[in-house]
């Protein structure tokens, strides 16, 4: 995840970075919510150590973040 943060302060990689985040959270697959989840990991590593700006691309989705970070998964073994 260091290395994403980082690569975060190249602009081209930014925007190639804040593109999978979107698509990531917007194309939940609930049988596939591991990638789910892990977007949301990553947001919130990027929130405190990416650039100072990645928070603006994401208060729109607020209400979506919010939804998945109140998801909870139960498999078939209960």
């Amino acid at each position: 995840m260091t290395q994403i943060a980082e690569a975060s302060f190249d602009i081209d990689e930014y925007w190639r970075i804040v593109d999978v985040l979107h698509r990531r959270l917007y194309n939940v697959d609930w049988e596939e919510w591991r990638q789910s989840y892990k977007a949301l990991v990553l947001l919130e590593f990027m929130l405190t150590h990416g650039p100072i700006d990645f928070a603006q691309e994401f208060q729109s989705d607020a209400e979506i973040i919010e939804e998945l970070g109140s998801l909870t998964h139960i498999d078939e073994r209960g």
